[in-house]
């Protein structure tokens, strides 16, 4: 069973190479023991009650990256098998974070809203080149790896931190956590949500930062503390800064009501990994995770 939506040309190309497909787009089904496995995203809360309605032995694949919507421990206790397709998203992520990296220097969106609105702001509404400029990444998997190339195409200096990752040399210098901080004009998170992970950007970090710098998240919205994030702009800290994740999707909190109000910015509503490149290959991992037994 297909517990998300995936485009028609990934169904089409399930059921050619003879799987048995049931779609289901909308809240799943409350009878699901007669599934060998069920695909979901990250927008499917996959606690114990939910895993209770497979049976045993049924193989549970989140569509990309991430596994903090799944309980691990009851799903292990119920014999159910739970896999993800990491990478499956990471050049369409990569790619929307250069996008809004870019957004954010040349104010895009600022000069977008002005213009449409009547005015004409050529000099109000000038950006800053990213060649020589610091893109600091907080994560190394495949995603980090890949914006480090993408960075690295512009002209520039790539630094790196992973607490469990070796950087690769030939695209980002390593760096410690403090030091990226201290450096970065671009700060980028590509971490997974873990208790460590959790507001590993915060209000502590505040006085680390280099003054001017961008911050952009688009792994978990959980990851950088909203009420941190706005108190830097609202100290000129920080510049400005790109969401694709906020901890409660749609807004919800005070902080993050005020940062949906804030110019300086720019949000995208979770869909940095939703192309159909991503999720067809997302789809085509979970076939030969199925294949491998």
């Amino acid at each position: 069973m297909v517990a998300a939506s995936i485009p028609k040309a990934s169904i089409e190309w399930m059921r050619k190479e003879g799987y048995d497909v049931a779609v289901v787009e909308g809240e799943p089904p409350q009878r699901m023991e007669d599934f060998d496995a069920v695909f979901i995203r990250g927008n499917v809360r996959a606690d114990s009650a939910f895993l209770s309605r497979l049976r045993k032995g049924c193989c549970l694949i989140r569509l990309g990256a991430g596994l903090d919507n799944v309980d691990l421990d009851a799903a292990k206790d119920m014999g159910i098998q739970v896999f993800n397709t990491p990478g499956s998203s990471s050049v369409s992520v990569a790619e929307h974070v250069m996008g809004l990296t870019l957004a954010l220097a040349k104010r895009i969106p600022e000069c977008n809203y002005l213009v449409k609105s009547g005015s004409w702001p050529k000099k109000a509404c000038g950006g800053i080149e990213l060649r020589g400029k610091t893109m600091g990444i907080v994560g190394f998997g495949s995603t980090g790896a890949e914006l480090a190339r993408l960075a690295s195409a512009f002209g520039m200096r790539v630094l790196a931190y992973d607490k469990y990752r070796k950087i690769d040399g030939k695209v980002a210098e390593a760096a410690v956590y403090e030091e990226l901080l201290t450096n970065s004009d671009f700060l980028s998170f590509h971490v997974p949500l873990t208790e460590e992970t959790r507001s590993m950007f915060n209000a502590s970090h505040l006085v680390l930062l280099k003054r001017g710098v961008f911050i952009i998240n688009a792994s978990r919205g959980e990851v950088v503390d909203a009420e941190a994030l706005l108190d830097g702009l609202a100290k000129g800290i920080i510049a400005g800064a790109a969401l694709d994740v906020l901890p409660h999707e749609p807004p919800m909190t005070e902080a993050e009501k005020q940062l949906l109000k804030d110019a300086r910015v720019i949000f995208t509503p979770h869909v940095a990994g939703s192309t159909e490149d991503a999720e067809d290959r997302a789809v085509k991992m979970a076939c030969q995770i199925l294949e491998k037994g």
